[in-house]
């Protein structure tokens, strides 16, 4: 096997890697992401201080659609 040959390949496993490590991450986040929005969603069932149309108007505002549209 060749000086590049195991260049080839280690560079490979790195980008593997990274995208492995990039993909558990992102299933991290998401989870508990979700989890969060659960117990928020729990808290304004439970407690009835924010009707749930205005959590949705809330989160299109925090996500920057201002308009209530949806966004394509």
């Amino acid at each position: 096997m060749s000086d590049e040959d195991i260049i080839t390949n280690l560079t490979r496993k790195l980008e593997q890697a990274e995208a492995d490590k990039q993909a558990a991450i992102e299933f991290h986040i998401t989870a508990f992401a979700k989890e969060i929005w659960s117990e928020q969603l729990k808290h304004y069932k439970s407690q009835k201080v924010m009707p749930l149309t205005m959590a949705n108007q809330y989160i299109l505002k925090v996500s920057g659609n201002h308009h209530g549209q949806k966004e394509d």
